[in-house]
């Protein structure tokens, strides 16, 4: 494991969630000190309680699927040359806004059925409640902050109530004096209490953070006073799209399927862990209860293979089987999911090895890439494997009649209890009914990779993965027809490795 001896001072680091143990360990590896660490995390690295404040926060993402990291941009961009380094398969996606940042934005219209207004805030667009601007009409100006538990990467919620935040207080529009619950001293609540309801004023409230325990009165009061000139500072009448006070960074870093092996390895180095632990955390609900039973049982010293081996005959009742229907997840690199619609479980080997998938294509229009009309009652065959890098989806008319494939290239594939789920890297090799094989998107594989957004080893494996697909074909295709060409295709070709997981 790589030592970043780039990081010249300590970052302090805040984990939480399902990745914390392996993440804690890489970090810790790599130069960061652990900050306010939680009771187990104590007791698992031996750490002191220290409480100081975290350059970044960690913790799980909406769908278990990764985590979010907030923090200053140098922290993070520091997080992903250390992650990167370990997770080979993992996406990066810093927010292109800044997170509780006070802008000064445009009215440019009206989304979710006329319920909220799209504010440009300068490239990005985000999404404020009609009912906090009492003039909504396009063109006109709004001061607003982006609302900090804002998730989606190119639309944040917005609103017009401000928090301007000190390092002891916070000033909340139309709020009230509060203190907070982390201050327990009955005397110490009463003392900012107190202060709090003379120094505020009318139309804003105040919040005591914790550091303000025990700090002196006139320092305080020194503090809100600077804030409250800020709030006047903001309350001008400013031309927009701009930002007037900046937030923090928000990155959103995807674990595709090699990642959660990798965090398995660093976490058992920590404590008992099962083959798959991350992976089945993922899934949530019963099988991620399921993970924390089995886990308990290795701890009280029964044997891993035994263990391993039960707990993957309880928890494959809740995954697919052949007659099942699944969604299929197609993640983009930029942090979008798009729902490909529900199949139904056609073949199904031991494991999901290998594995076919048909759907009704619903809507009409044209297959990009294949010259071929999309018609009412088409319907499409995805074959692939768990650990795939390509998928194979043919499509047919409703007579049967083939009109042609896509070679979807992309993170290994993962099987959930009712999905499918892989991140697309843009590239596609399509086949045309007529034998005619064509690359597109590659630019935007490019573009991707120059951006940041995946690593090194994803970008290699993509092009690699392509050269593959394009020669295997292109042989094929010299002495058969299309259909029997890409059924010579053969996905365990393309498998990352033995998943033996289901």
């Amino acid at each position: 494991m790589k030592a970043w001896g780039e990081l010249l001072l300590p970052k302090n680091v805040r984990v939480r969630g399902i990745y914390s143990t392996a993440l804690l360990f890489l970090l810790r590896s790599s130069g960061f000190q652990i900050t306010d660490p939680s009771t187990v995390q104590m007791e698992r690295f031996n750490l002191e309680n220290i409480r100081e404040p975290a350059d970044i926060q960690i913790y799980d993402r909406r769908d278990l699927q990764g985590v979010i990291a907030d923090g200053d941009i140098e922290s993070l961009r520091t997080l992903k040359r250390v992650l990167s380094s370990e997770l080979r398969d993992a996406v990066f996606n810093f927010f292109p806004y800044s997170v509780e940042g006070i802008y000064r934005g445009v009215v440019s219209g009206t989304i979710d059925g006329g319920e909220s207004l799209l504010v440009d805030l300068g490239g990005v667009y985000g999404r404020l409640k009609k009912e906090e601007l009492k003039d909504g009409s396009v063109g006109s100006t709004v001061t607003v902050q982006v609302v900090r538990n804002s998730y989606l990467i190119d639309s944040p919620l917005l609103t017009t109530k401000l928090k301007i935040s000190g390092s002891n207080v916070l000033l909340i529009k139309d709020g009230e004096v509060r203190v907070s619950s982390k201050i327990v001293d009955p005397d110490e609540r009463r003392r900012l209490l107190e202060l709090g309801r003379e120094v505020v004023k009318e139309g804003w409230g105040i919040t005591w953070r914790s550091s303000a325990q025990g700090k002196p009165q006139e320092d305080l009061i020194g503090e809100v006073e600077d804030l409250f000139r800020e709030a006047e500072r903001l309350s001008q009448d400013y031309e927009g799209p701009k930002m007037l006070r900046p937030g923090f960074h928000r990155v959103s870093i995807e674990f595709p399927r090699l990642s959660k092996v990798a965090l398995d390895e660093l976490r058992n180095k920590v404590t008992q862990t099962i083959k798959g632990h991350h992976y089945y955390k993922a899934c949530g609900g019963y099988v991620s209860a399921a993970v924390d039973m089995a886990e308990n049982l290795l701890a009280r010293g029964m044997p891993k293979e035994n263990v391993e081996n039960t707990f993957k005959s309880v928890v494959s009742r809740v995954f697919p089987s052949t007659g099942s229907k699944v969604k299929i997840e197609h993640v983009k690199t930029d942090g979008k999911t798009l729902n490909l619609g529900i199949a139904e479980v056609e073949v199904l080997e031991e494991g999901f090895k290998l594995f076919k998938l048909r759907r009704l294509i619903r809507g009409r229009g044209v297959y990009d890439g294949l010259n071929a009309v999309r018609e009412k009652g088409d319907y499409a065959v995805t074959e692939t494997g768990f650990g795939s890098w390509i998928l194979k989806t043919s499509y047919f008319s409703k007579e049967g009649v083939f009109k042609g494939a896509y070679i979807n290239i992309n993170t290994p594939v993962e099987v959930y209890p009712r999905s499918v789920r892989y991140v697309d890297l843009e590239v596609d090799v399509c086949l045309e009914a007529d034998g005619e094989i064509k690359v597109v998107d590659e630019e935007i594989l490019q573009k991707e990779f120059e951006n940041g957004l995946i690593t090194d080893f994803l970008m290699e494996n993509a092009r690699r993965t392509l050269k593959s697909v394009l020669d295997d074909l292109g042989g094929s295709l010299k002495e058969r027809n299309p259909q029997e060409a890409l059924s010579l295709l053969r996905i365990d070709r393309f498998v990352e490795g033995n998943p033996n997981l289901l």
